[in-house]
């Protein structure tokens, strides 16, 4: 600061003739697309600024539209499918019940032989 200049004296120049930061250089959350936006709203020359309200609302529905789309797509991007293992399919199911049959089976036909190893004993 200068001497003899307020902080108030010293913000209100630098207002007067800084330009603005970007909102996404205070906020990284906020999208870039309104950074072009807010520039030119502050222009601190005239002819720089949107020559109405209606060009700036058109502008502000169009990059609103871009958000919207990108939005869409990362939410797309986001829904993921269960993994094929993790889900405990029927096939899964019909296999271990076949195994289970084939060793029950197995079991009974050889239950002579079975039972004369236990009595054997």
């Amino acid at each position: 600061m200068k001497p003899g200049q307020s902080g108030t004296a010293n913000l209100t120049l630098q207002i007067v003739q800084a330009p603005a930061p970007a909102p996404s250089a205070v906020n990284p959350a906020l999208p870039r697309e309104l950074d072009d936006i807010t520039a030119r709203t502050l222009a601190k020359s005239l002819d720089q600024r949107y020559e109405s309200a209606a060009t700036l609302a058109a502008e502000l529905r169009s990059v609103g539209a871009i958000l919207d789309v990108r939005s869409d797509i990362q939410e797309a991007a986001a829904v993921t499918l269960p993994a094929r293992g993790a889900s405990k399919s029927g096939t899964g199911w019909l296999i271990l019940l076949l195994v289970v049959a084939v060793l029950g089976a197995a079991a009974w036909y050889e239950r002579g032989a079975i039972s004369g190893l236990f009595s054997a004993r």
